[in-house]
């Protein structure tokens, strides 16, 4: 867990472990993206206070609901969106 045992940890810290490279054109729209990039804060929430309830390892979380707030209603987090790489060059894919 980041930041002890207080979730959700705020979006920013989000995009220091998840990772997107698109190969083609800049613009890409995000309805095109894939849906497991989407959150909503409300079932953040009920996920969270799910885990607390049924899973021992997360029973003495606190759950930070300024944090809850920052996520979007539903949808793709600006930080992802923004931290999101364009790759034009089809070559590039092939080296990763």
């Amino acid at each position: 867990m980041i930041e002890g045992k207080l979730l959700p940890p705020k979006p920013s810290i989000l995009v220091t472990t998840i990772g997107i490279s698109i190969v083609g054109p800049n613009n890409f729209p995000e309805c095109c993206l894939p849906p497991f990039l989407s959150v909503s804060h409300s079932h953040l929430c009920n996920v969270l206070l799910f885990l607390k309830r049924e899973n021992l390892l997360y029973s003495n979380i606190t759950i930070l609901e300024d944090n809850i707030a920052l996520y979007p209603t539903h949808g793709i987090l600006d930080v992802i969106m923004s931290s999101i790489q364009h790759l034009q060059d089809t070559a590039a894919v092939d080296s990763e």
